[in-house]
C-alpha cells in the first residue's frame, strides 16, 4: 500500500476472504516465522497455539499478566478440554528463550572480560608505579616547596583518570564501530529477525564508569606508595644529575 498512514481500517483480499487490517509491524518484525501478513485465529480450533501481543508503552509484564489471567481462566472454564487443569500465564519477551540458552555463556564471557580487566589494570599499575618511581627527584622537589602527601596522591590519581578516561573514550568508539562488523559476520538464523543488536546505553554507562572506577582503585596505589618521598636521599642522589644535564636542568 506504499505506506499509506490511513491503512488501518482498509480491507485487504487473501484467498478469496476479505480481512480488515487491524495493524502494521514495523519492517523487521517476524515473530520467527518470516511471514507478511498475519491472520487471526479461532481459540480451541487447534491444539496448541503460540500467542503474540504487543503490550502499550509503560504497561510491565506483572501487569499483563494479571489482565490475561482472568480471561484465559474464563476460556478454561468455557472449553475445559483445552486448557490443563492448574495453569499460570506468564508474558515473555519474543527473545527470551535465546537470551535464556545464551545466559551460561554471557557470564563466562563476563567472567572472562573481567579477568581481562584484572589483568590489564595490574600491568598498568605497575607502569605508573615505574614511571612514578622515575620521577622521584620531580616528587620530592613538591614535597620540598610545600606539597602535602594528599596534593600529591591527587596529581598522581589525576593523571591515572586521564589514563582511565582516554582508554573509556576509545572503547566506546571501538565498540560502536565494531558492533555493526560483528552483526554482519553471524551465521543467519542465529538471532530472531526482530532482535536489535546495538550498544545499549545502560551497558555503556556501566562500562565507562568501571574503567573511570578502575583508573582511581588502580592508580590509588602507586599515588599512595609515591606520596611520601624521603625528600633529603632523592635530592641528594639527583644534585649531580640536575647539575650536569640539561634535561635534569
Amino acid at each position: 500500500f506504499r505506506g499509506d498512514p490511513a491503512i488501518l481500517g482498509k480491507t485487504l483480499e487473501l484467498d478469496h476472504r476479505k480481512y480488515k487490517i487491524v495493524g502494521v509491524t514495523r519492517p523487521n518484525f517476524t515473530a520467527g516465522w518470516g511471514t507478511d501478513v498475519y491472520l487471526p485465529d479461532e481459540i480451541g480450533s487447534i491444539p496448541y497455539a503460540g500467542v503474540l501481543v504487543k503490550l502499550r508503552p509503560g504497561v510491565s509484564w506483572a501487569a499483563t499478566d494479571a489482565e490475561l489471567t482472568p480471561l484465559l481462566e474464563r476460556f478454561a472454564r468455557e472449553q475445559p478440554d483445552n486448557f490443563p487443569r492448574k495453569f499460570k500465564v506468564d508474558v515473555r519477551p519474543l527473545t527470551y528463550e535465546t537470551t535464556q540458552n545464551m545466559g551460561g555463556t554471557l557470564y563466562l564471557l563476563f567472567a572472562a572480560v573481567a579477568m581481562l580487566l584484572a589483568i590489564g589494570c595490574g600491568n598498568v599499575s605497575i607502569l605508573l608505579l615505574a614511571r612514578g618511581t622515575a620521577r622521584q627527584h620531580e616528587l620530592a622537589l613538591r614535597a620540598a616547596v610545600g606539597a602535602r602527601p594528599a596534593r600529591i596522591v591527587r596529581q598522581l590519581v589525576t593523571e591515572a583518570l586521564v589514563l582511565s578516561f582516554t582508554g573509556a573514550a576509545l572503547g566506546v568508539m571501538l565498540a560502536y564501530k565494531a558492533v555493526g562488523i560483528i552483526v554482519a559476520l553471524l551465521p543467519q538464523y542465529s538471532f530472531p529477525h526482530e532482535a536489535a543488536i546495538g550498544v545499549n546505553l545502560p551497558v555503556l554507562v556501566f562500562s565507562v564508569g568501571i574503567a573511570l572506577l578502575t583508573g582511581v582503585l588502580f592508580g590509588l596505589w602507586p599515588a599512595l606508595r609515591l606520596s611520601h618521598p624521603d625528600v633529603g636521599q632523592v635530592m641528594q642522589a639527583g644534585s649531580r644529575k640536575i647539575a650536569g644535564r640539561l634535561g635534569g636542568r
